[in-house]
């Protein structure tokens, strides 16, 4: 495995690591992901052996040398005889340095694209060119569908593949056993897993005393919780869809937020006063948001839902894998993400806290939860100028730090800028299905 600096990252880098209702798994071993018996790995006609000898370059900001991956990726090469370069470059300016390599010539050949969809499709190109058997039951349904243009996938990700970023409910367990307080997951299992039931846990947690506080809350995990959304995507259009329901869970964040019981992203989850977080599956591994706890410490539930009369939904981060437009070797590629991407090649008994979050981690993201829900918002404001002073401020999700009276009126006031974001995202879908229509011929 060779590794490759970007310019850009020469004298700069930064290890980031990233983050991020299904059947009963307490009878998997750590390491036995529910999936059926994966298929084969290219389509009929594709031998790996016609590849062994040949180089594929993985782009990426994750140093696999300090990551999980770094084993496995030696393994593929043992196995399979095809050279893995790494070229590491900075994530902020991910899309940027993919560019000016396609424009260059210098392209590598896949993609890792996380939250940048659909700002992405600027650089990529359909698996088609990778040959891969995409009715694998390997591979994940859900985002083979929401990525597929005019009959086109362009990303794929595998069922409980280890960096799957499925948001999650973890909770201090120590706080609610000790102080005789119902946990998240109890809430859970009898059905009422609920917004009301949420808010009275952070009550009852930071009412120990005044260094407690109720959850770290992650706004986009939220939102995707209680099944609403900024935007939505057909597979055609990007829309606008703030409606009632996400005005309600906006103004019930602002209200905790107002009264002391939450706080913003995952710093005070750690310190073991903090009840829970609204959070991802990164909260979960022993290299995640919350490395210093003690493992036996921290149990995972799913998000609460809106109401009684309402489903349980899984959000997560829009993260997949796919080719780079241009790639040099595409078929070679795609034996490498079908390798890569395989959760049963990794050492599971050393990723995650403790059996117990483990066997959550393959239920959630599990191929029986079909509820699930990816958000949009970072990848359209890429796409509109992600740093600009226009567009700075519009991490929606997480902009309840305002009083509930002030939320419905700024969230209105963003609006013209929301239409823009989901017009610039159609648009490039359009410019996809464009460069489909040129190369495959027709658009299916």
């Amino acid at each position: 495995m060779k590794k490759i600096l970007s310019l850009l990252m020469i004298g700069a880098l930064t290890v980031s690591m990233i983050s991020g209702c299904g059947k009963d798994n307490k009878d998997n071993e750590v390491g036995k992901p529910n999936v059926e018996e994966p298929g084969n790995t290219t389509v009929d006609g594709v031998d790996p052996e016609d590849y062994r000898g040949t180089t594929i370059t993985y782009v990426t900001w994750k140093d696999p040398a300090l990551n999980e991956d770094g084993p496995v990726i030696e393994a593929f090469e043992e196995k399979y005889g095809i050279n893995v370069e790494i070229q590491l470059v900075d994530q902020e300016n991910y899309i940027n340095i993919i560019a000016g390599d396609i424009a260059a010539g210098t392209q590598g050949d896949i993609c890792f694209v996380n939250e940048s969809f659909p700002a992405s499709l600027t650089v990529m190109q359909p698996l088609d060119a990778a040959q891969l058997d995409l009715t694998d039951p390997i591979w994940d349904p859900v985002i083979l569908k929401d990525s597929t243009i005019d009959g086109h996938t362009y990303l794929l990700n595998t069922v409980s593949n280890i960096w799957s970023e499925v948001d999650v409910c973890v909770y201090n367990k120590r706080l609610f056993e000790e102080n005789g307080i119902k946990s998240p997951a109890e809430y859970y299992e009898e059905g009422n897993w609920t917004l009301a039931a949420f808010e009275k846990c952070c009550r009852e947690i930071a009412a120990l005393g005044e260094d407690y506080l109720g959850a770290d809350v992650l706004g986009r995990p939220f939102v995707g919780g209680i099944d609403a959304a900024f935007f939505t995507f057909d597979g055609d259009e990007f829309k606008v869809s703030v409606d009632e329901r996400l005005y309600d869970g906006m103004q019930f964040l602002s209200k905790l937020y107002a009264d002391g019981l939450i706080n913003p992203g995952t710093a005070k989850f750690e310190n073991e006063k903090t009840g829970m977080a609204i959070t991802n599956a990164f909260a979960m591994k022993r290299t995640g948001y919350f490395s210093t706890m003690n493992p036996d410490h921290i149990g995972a539930t799913y998000l609460p839902k809106y109401d009684e009369n309402s489903e349980h939904v899984t959000s997560g981060i829009y993260r997949g894998w796919g080719l780079i437009k241009g790639a040099k070797n595409p078929v070679a590629a795609g034996i490498f993400l079908r390798y890569y991407l395989d959760a049963s090649n990794y050492d599971l008994d050393l990723t995650f806290h403790s059996e117990d979050l483990a066997n959550f981690f393959f239920e959630v993201t599990g191929p029986a939860n079909t509820q699930k829900k990816y958000y949009h918002t970072c990848g359209l404001r890429m796409l509109c100028g992600y740093y600009s002073d226009e567009y700075k401020d519009t991490d929606f999700e997480e902009r309840y730090d305002m009083s509930p009276s002030q939320i419905r009126a700024w969230i209105e006031s963003q609006l013209p800028l929301m239409e823009n974001m989901a017009q610039a995202g159609t648009d490039a879908v359009q410019a996809a299905k464009a460069e489909i229509a040129e190369t495959y011929g027709t658009s299916e």
